[in-house]
């Protein structure tokens, strides 16, 4: 008997604490669009308003007040007795004439998402029998169901909410943690595009998880009745309701094609329930509700766009038998994505075309979510492993290149030495910065057997590994000409370059110093070189690989005692500033007395766009040497 009393005393307060709370029926309520604070009071006329079974919230008026009656007089013997409502909008609550608290701004209409508030009352404002309650209300769109009222102790209501809270977001919970994930993903897939930002793709996929994880987080948010502000969570609606433009472009970007226009055109009609969430977001609450009951008569246009926009992936892969090996995979998960999201929206259109079978569709509803949400997740993942091993594909591929492209340039060096021979009599220095790890341009000093000095320099047109191997070729085709002379240099150059069928061309100067200083040269388009600080005039030819019977005339100069020359590639003129400017003829010009690396390095400064190459000469005749 002892423990059995001791039983009970313990569990006396569990037994109060857990007493059922006074709900007020729908029946005991009324309700009248306006805003009169005089409504408030415990006695009023309700003769012109309506039952709360015809709840309608108006767009011209969201402005109206609910006013209750209920027995209440149970609540005098509680010990914290409490009101507590449940409202998806903002609200003043008063009872028996006394305000009691609110929930949100009565002028703009913003509220907490908190959408079942309790309220604690004094005992003594509780009449002995019927109590009037009354709401003052603020709707905003969402807010179309009428507002739910209960009374009880302050305690058992909080748990009550909590517990209510709890179960609505219970089931969306492990949605909430799959998504979050993907969010994680997004910042793995940033890190793989800021190491290639070559694949767009890997940007826009990242943007694409980030804006589903804000979607489906601030949708856990709701559904839990986190307190936040119903402006952040409609902010976050905006942005996540342009995912449709990244997701498009996405597709089209793996698939390797353009977005067409007709896409582009559905993906601006999808953007007008953007605006709509940004409506309510930021517009007066009166604005919004006309906004949101207009594009409510359009909903199923909107539907009929996102499920078209929804087929991007199989337009994009089309003809679907015609997909390459390597991009199969993708391409499949694209195509199971696109089905998901047309699935889902021919689901709401169908619903929109037969409101009978709602009952129907609010039974499977949860079930739709929760494929829908599990499908995107197991295809985002899956093309975050394809995307993933792709980049490290490509990776690996650039990596051999590079080797390449090494072994490339330490050829190019070989063929094109830093060291040079020369005469005696002539002092020679030479800058050669490519504008990649290999260049377009070559040269060449040799000494002929008659003691004449030849010096050759070309530009091959593009850059890169092409260009240089056109270089390396018209280098190997000087070998065995110690007799030709300038002019016949040329066109024996430009004839090997016809029989070799690359495509392009090349400007090429070619010069010979005799020992008494005598200068011949011909110039095939190459930039003409300058002498003592001034430019010296050559007859026009053709370049290169233009026309396979060019001839190519000769200029004679007479070079004295002291005389500089200054040869160079139009990497020098070319070189262009941040702000566009280019280096030009009269920079060239001012600088073309200095040596080849001060050339160099003042045209690599300004802003390199091509391959740089400066000779620079000093004549000095023999006997001048001897003396």
């Amino acid at each position: 008997m002892r423990k059995s009393l001791v039983l009970l005393l313990l569990l006396a307060p569990i037994t109060a604490h857990s007493q059922s709370p006074i709900t007020i029926a729908p029946s005991e309520c009324v309700w009248h669009a306006g805003d009169n604070p005089a409504w408030a009071a415990p006695v009023l006329n309700e003769s012109g308003w309506k039952p709360l079974s015809s709840w309608r919230i108006a767009a011209y008026q969201p402005r109206m007040w609910m006013r209750c009656h209920a027995n209440l007089s149970e609540l005098q013997k509680a010990t914290h007795p409490a009101l507590q409502v449940s409202q998806d909008g903002a609200y003043e609550l008063y009872l028996n004439g006394t305000r009691v608290g609110q929930n949100g701004n009565l002028r703009s209409g913003h509220y907490s998402l908190d959408l079942m508030r309790t309220f604690p009352v004094s005992p003594g404002k509780m009449a002995a029998g019927s109590n009037t309650v009354a709401l003052r209300l603020v709707n905003r769109p969402g807010g179309g169901t009428p507002p739910e009222i209960a009374a009880g102790e302050t305690g058992w209501l909080r748990d009550r909410r909590n517990s209510e809270a709890l179960a609505s977001a219970e089931g969306f919970l492990p949605q909430a943690i799959g998504f979050g994930v993907i969010g994680v993903m997004g910042f793995v897939l940033l890190g793989l595009y800021l190491n290639d930002r070559s694949r767009l793709e890997l940007l826009l996929l990242a943007v694409v998880c980030w804006w589903l994880a804000m979607l489906r987080l601030s949708d856990f948010c709701l559904l839990a009745w986190v307190p936040l502000p119903d402006q952040v969570y409609w902010a976050i609606y905006t942005v996540g309701q342009t995912v449709e433009v990244p997701m498009v472009w996405f597709v089209f970007r793996i698939a390797r094609r353009r977005v067409p226009m007709v896409f582009k055109i559905l993906l601006v009609v999808s953007g007008t329930y953007a605006f709509v969430c940004f409506s309510i977001a930021f517009f007066p609450v009166r604005g919004n509700l006309w906004v949101t009951a207009f594009y409510t008569k359009w909903m199923v246009v909107v539907l009929l766009d996102l499920a078209i926009l929804a087929t991007a992936s199989f337009v994009a892969f089309w003809p679907w038998n015609r997909i390459p090996r390597d991009q199969r995979a993708v391409a499949g998960c694209a195509m199971l994505w696109g089905l998901i999201g047309v699935a889902w929206f021919c689901s709401d259109i169908w619903r929109s075309f037969a409101p009978a079978s709602n009952d129907l569709y609010t039974r499977w509803e949860s079930v739709l979510l929760d494929l829908r949400a599990f499908g995107t997740i197991t295809v985002i993942i899956a093309l975050i492993g394809l995307l993933f091993r792709e980049q490290r594909r490509t990776a690996q591929e650039r990596a051999v290149l590079a080797g390449e492209m090494q072994a490339a340039q330490a050829i190019q060096r070989m063929l094109v030495p830093t060291t040079v021979q020369t005469v005696p009599g002539i002092t020679l220095e030479v800058a050669f910065q490519p504008m990649r790890e290999v260049g377009g341009d070559f040269y060449q000093c040799r000494i002929l057997p008659d003691g004449t000095q030849r010096i050759l320099l070309g530009d091959v047109s593009g850059k890169g590994a092409a260009a240089a191997m056109t270089a390396t070729l018209l280098i190997g085709a000087t070998k065995g000409r110690p007799g030709d002379s300038p002019s016949a240099l040329l066109q024996h150059l430009n004839r090997a370059l016809q029989e070799s069928e690359i495509a392009g061309f090349v400007t090429c100067l070619c010069a010979h110093i005799a020992p008494n200083g005598t200068l011949t040269v011909a110039n095939a388009g190459h930039l003409a070189p300058y002498r003592n600080g001034e430019e010296i005039a050559l007859d026009p030819a053709l370049p290169l690989g233009i026309a396979a019977e060019t001839t190519y005339s000769e200029s004679i100069i007479q070079l004295a005692a002291g005389d500089t020359l200054t040869l160079l590639s139009d990497g020098v003129v070319e070189a262009q500033s941040a702000t566009g400017e280019l280096f030009g003829f009269d920079r060239t010009r001012e600088v073309s007395r200095q040596s080849a690396e001060e050339i160099a390095r003042v045209a690599q400064s300004f802003g390199q766009q091509d391959d740089i190459t400066v000779l620079t000469l000093q004549f000095a005749p023999a006997e001048a040497l001897h003396a």
